[in-house]
């Protein structure tokens, strides 16, 4: 065979063999990684879960974990967090509320509930390989603030008023025993500093600021094709300690009569 025939033969089989090693290394470089043109997930990694050893105790958050609801344990993300965990071995998610602290076993970045485990197929696998996509995050934190409570309707109003001429919006409520309370609801973190500081300029000191719950409800298991449930914020002012300043002022009949009606 002729020198230049024989030397392109093994040219050939040298660019067959590097084409096999390119396809066999392929799926390698494309395991865990993102579809084109979708996000990559907000974290990677190993998976376990934990049941009846601790069914009934008290989670880092508080609530009772119950084993057959979907909840799960991160150890920094906001409790009330709803999570997608896909199990990348054979494709099953579902939506999980985180609740509690953990896992605090080095190399793993979750922990579900049995629930939530037995929803994506974990089986008898102590531990899996999931991604965390975050569905829906906890909503910033909202704010009542109390200027005062009241037995008498014409220092309420005149309360209100007060309020009204620093641009901001009075809520007047009446509760059980009488009780009148002036208050401005639904304020922003943002916003809470420069509330506080208009309502100073009104004259009011030792008003009363009250975080309000944002309850996130834990999604119902094997339901993982539903939307996330929207948050639902929780006013309940009626555990404000009652204050007694009263308003001093000349009588106001009419005042009085608009707020019985």
């Amino acid at each position: 065979m002729p020198a230049k025939a024989a030397s392109d033969k093994i040219k050939v089989k040298a660019t067959i063999r590097t084409l096999l090693l390119l396809l066999s290394v392929l799926p390698l470089w494309s395991q865990g990684a993102a579809p084109a043109g979708e996000p990559p997930p907000y974290q990677e990694g190993y998976a376990s879960w934990y049941g009846w050893q601790f069914h009934g105790r008290r989670t880092s958050s508080g609530e009772v974990f119950d084993m057959n609801e979907l909840t799960a344990a991160h150890r920094e993300l906001p409790f009330g967090t709803l999570l997608r965990v896909t199990n990348t071995r054979n494709g099953s998610s579902v939506v999980v509320k985180v609740n509690d602290r953990g896992p605090f076993v080095e190399g793993r970045i979750l922990d579900l509930s049995k629930a939530a485990a037995d929803a994506i197929g974990m089986g008898g696998s102590g531990v899996v390989w999931v991604t965390l996509d975050i569905v829906q995050e906890v909503p910033d934190p909202r704010y009542a603030i109390q200027v005062g409570a009241y037995g008498e309707s014409r220092n309420a109003l005149r309360a209100a008023e007060r309020i009204e001429k620093q641009g901001l919006e009075a809520t007047v409520r009446k509760v059980e025993g009488g009780i009148i309370r002036v208050l401005v609801d639904d304020v922003g973190a943002e916003e809470l500093e420069d509330v506080k500081a208009r309502l100073t300029a009104a004259g009011f000191t030792g008003f009363l600021v009250k975080s309000l719950p944002v309850v996130v409800p834990t999604p119902k298991p094997f339901t993982v094709s539903e939307p996330p449930v929207k948050p639902v914020s929780a006013r309940d002012v009626q555990e404000f300690p009652l204050l007694e300043p009263e308003i001093p002022g000349p009588g106001a009949a009419a005042e009085c009569a608009a707020a019985e009606d």
